[in-house]
């Protein structure tokens, strides 16, 4: 099996040849406080995808190498835990071996990104000579992994805690390309501009900078390339404050005659005192600085030499990127399938007195988590779907629908009906009642899953909807506890809402999205706690944040509120995290069966590919849109391009 693990946005950058920027991990696990460490790490990805490339954030979890990061495991990797190694590239035999998880540093993060095919690596600073080596021979791996791996390094320099003037002549020594970038070939010493040492090179624009990085693959020489990025201007005068602070440690340390291993743990003590959380500002610019500068790098770099990003094939050849990109992360769906017929009144009155009414009737495809199914495959992902038809017209129709979806999971009886919901609309398109014959989901059987232990075991998470009979909901929940997948639970209605809690069982759900009537039931049947304060939004989140503090729920609630739109609660060690995403207008309604079903695919997608929240939450607000105005609960014209909405305004923070 492979040591390695490839995010899906990585995989198909690397198969498609697009601009790829690794990023280092210890700075998570090692370099910055909880939560500011994990903003941090997805502000860099964010800012690494805008710039037009793709990040790779590199660590290593249970003994695995991944290279880019789901949301979920970047947050895993940024929580409050003494277990987390820092991994450099002598590190990497043991930690494997002992299925350590922790952050890799910049010598290992470049052994890592060259042997995954990623020759473009951006870090804050990296490491030098420290002071004294003369006598401790205290060097950094950074350096001389460097000058053996054709990777290129963007950073701020190194602080100049270390000595400067020894660590340039090291990289000289070891054949490394030092160029600044901008007009000066002043080398910056991470929190200043200036250091007072000149290199030899400099580039002043991206295409300068990807020209050099180009020749140094056209002479095929075996070292890499450090291009020091200034820190940004308007940070500059914190720079300087921190600079001061440290000439001021370093004059301490030969009054107090430290010498040695014990100068650098010295001078950082002092400064992180002296600044009071400065440094940890300038830090943060500068790695989103140099992030911005990496990826723009490495979107000319493509550009012009398309094939520098790939796999080396004398280095490492990873056999999954021989199939396509979304088959490796496989979402399995557990539920209902049907047809809906959507009935849409044009008469203003209706009266139950045996009339014919005008009118327009449709006939559709349905079913919770065949709905979510056909979504998901639409935007790009290859679902399983677990479910059950009829040995009739109906259940034909459905295998014969979407030829994107894997459809070997659903079970056709000869002895049933496939089911069948009739939803009628008022002329606005407001659902007026449902009449449903669904009495075939009751025939999905704890069998049906466990035929599909193989897939649930390699899946990224199990969607179970509400319609799946408590004894198969039981059997899919014990096996993703037991397997550690992350469930999704759709509750269908309010009625089923609570289906999976019941008993004494632990909870196998990680995210949920009930509507403001199952969301209501959950919480006063499930903690069994009085009436919420406050408008609809603050009682959506304090709900949301009981089920998660009782457990019940492990990591987020998607309250969907209608026209008031959706309030998001996560949960990361006792932190809540509230975001409400307003709900744009809709222009033309004429039906609502799948709207809510289209938000959450729209989001579990998003979260499969690893995309930045803002991004996948911004499509989850606009997709459903266009789920209600057509006839289809999931359009046929749906696509992965509709998951390219950027930038969120109505979206805001709740303090309850």
């Amino acid at each position: 099996m492979s040591l390695y693990h490839f995010s899906p946005e990585v995989r198909s950058a690397l198969k498609n040849k697009e601009p790829i920027v690794s990023l280092e991990s210890t700075i998570i696990t090692h370099g910055m406080p909880y939560p500011d460490n994990l903003k941090t790490a997805m502000d860099v990805e964010q800012v690494v995808r805008r710039a037009g490339a793709v990040p790779a954030t590199v660590a290593l979890i249970k003994g695995e190498i991944h290279v880019g990061l789901s949301e979920q495991l970047l947050g895993e990797l940024a929580s409050v835990d003494n277990t987390k190694v820092k991994i450099s590239k002598r590190d990497l035999a043991p930690a494997i071996a002992q299925k350590m998880t922790g952050g890799t540093t910049v010598a290992g993060t470049i052994v890592v990104s060259h042997k995954a095919g990623v020759s473009m690596f951006v870090t804050g600073g990296i490491g030098g000579v420290h002071r004294g080596a003369e006598v401790t021979m205290d060097v950094s791996a950074d350096l001389v992994e460097l000058g053996r791996t054709p990777v290129t390094v963007v950073s701020a320099g190194v602080k100049s805690i270390l000595d400067i003037e020894k660590t340039l002549e090291f990289l000289e020594t070891q054949g490394v390309c030092v160029a600044t970038y901008g007009e000066s070939k002043e080398f910056p010493c991470f929190w200043t501009k200036i250091s007072g040492f000149q290199v030899p090179w400099n580039v002043r624009d991206p295409a300068e900078a990807a020209a050099l990085v180009a020749s140094r693959k056209d002479l095929d020489l075996q070292s890499g390339i450090l291009i020091t990025n200034p820190i940004p201007t308007n940070h500059e005068a914190d720079g300087k404050f921190i600079e001061k602070c440290v000439q001021e440690a370093l004059k301490e340390t030969a009054i107090q005659r430290i010498k040695g291993k014990d100068i650098t743990p010295f001078i950082l003590s002092r400064v992180h005192h002296a600044t009071r959380g400065v440094s940890l500002k300038s830090n943060i610019a500068l790695i989103k600085h140099n992030a911005l500068v990496g990826s723009l790098i490495a979107k000319e770099l493509a550009t012009i030499r398309p094939e520098s990003v790939g796999i080396p094939e004398k280095v490492y050849v990873i056999p999954s990127l021989a199939s396509e990109p979304i088959n490796a992360s496989r979402p399995v769906l557990i539920g209902g399938s049907g047809v809906d017929f959507n009935i849409k009144l044009e008469a203003d009155e209706v009266q139950q007195n045996g009339d014919t009414y005008k009118g327009k009737v449709f006939q559709g495809y349905g079913g919770v988590a065949r709905n979510m199914a056909d979504c998901i495959s639409r935007l790009g992902l290859n679902p399983l779907l677990v479910s059950a038809v009829g040995d009739d017209l109906n259940g034909k129709g459905i295998l014969r629908h979407n030829s994107k979806m894997d459809k070997r999971g659903i079970s056709v009886l000869r002895d049933a009906l496939t089911a069948t919901c009739c939803a009628v609309h008022n002329k606005s398109g407001l659902l007026l009642y449902n009449v449903g014959d669904m009495d075939i989901h009751d025939r999905i059987t704890p069998e049906m899953v466990i035929k599909f232990e193989k897939e649930i075991s390699a899946a990224p998470m199990v969607i179970l909807d509400g319609n799946v009979p408590e004894d198969a909901l039981q059997t899919a929940s014990e096996m993703c506890v037991r397997l550690k997948k992350p469930v999704w639970y759709e509750p269908t209605c309010a009625t089923k809402s609570t289906k999976p809690f019941r008993g004494d069982r632990v909870s196998s759900v990680w995210y949920t999205s009930p509507n403001k009537e199952e969301l209501e039931l959950m919480y006063h049947d499930l903690t069994k706690d009085g009436p919420v304060a406050g408008d609809a939004l603050t009682q959506a989140a304090k709900m949301a944040i009981e089920l998660l503090r009782s457990g019940l729920i492990r990591h987020a609630v998607y309250a969907t509120l209608g026209e008031r739109g959706l309030v998001r609660v996560v949960k990361t060690n006792d932190v809540y995290d509230i975001i409400h995403f307003e709900a744009p207008q809709a222009a033309t309604v004429k039906t609502a069966n799948g709207a809510g079903d289209c938000q959450a695919a729209t989001i579990i997608t998003g979260m499969v590919l690893g995309l930045p929240e803002d991004d996948y939450m911004g499509a989850a607000m606009e997709i459903p849109l266009l789920s209600l105005a057509s006839y289809s609960s999931v359009p046929d014209t749906l696509s992965r391009n509709d998951l390219n909405v950027k930038n969120i305004t109505k979206a805001r923070r709740l303090i309850v």
